[in-house]
């Protein structure tokens, strides 16, 4: 993923995670856009190469459906534990 800024999506998501989504980290910085076709999805190149991104790091993609945007959070495993905090 880090090498091809690409990943399969999820069966179950198909449905509501489809098109194009801006990609915008948490600092609300836009990155680039996020295409989601069938089972893939390309365009996490650019968020990697500004942000880094080694194996054992984490990612969490947090949609927007309605306002079409995706926000990426990158971290250690402590990620999805301050994740919990923002909501």
């Amino acid at each position: 993923m880090i090498r091809s800024g690409s990943f399969n999506t999820p069966r179950s998501m198909k449905n509501f995670i489809r098109g194009e989504f801006t990609l915008e980290t948490r600092e609300g910085e836009i990155i680039a856009k996020l295409v989601i076709r069938e089972s893939g999805a390309w365009g996490l190149t650019k968020l990697f190469r500004r942000r880094g991104g080694e194996p054992g790091d984490y990612l969490a993609l947090v949609f927007d459906i309605n306002k079409r945007k995706t926000l990426a959070y990158m971290g250690d495993s402590n990620l999805f534990y301050e994740l919990q905090l923002l909501d």
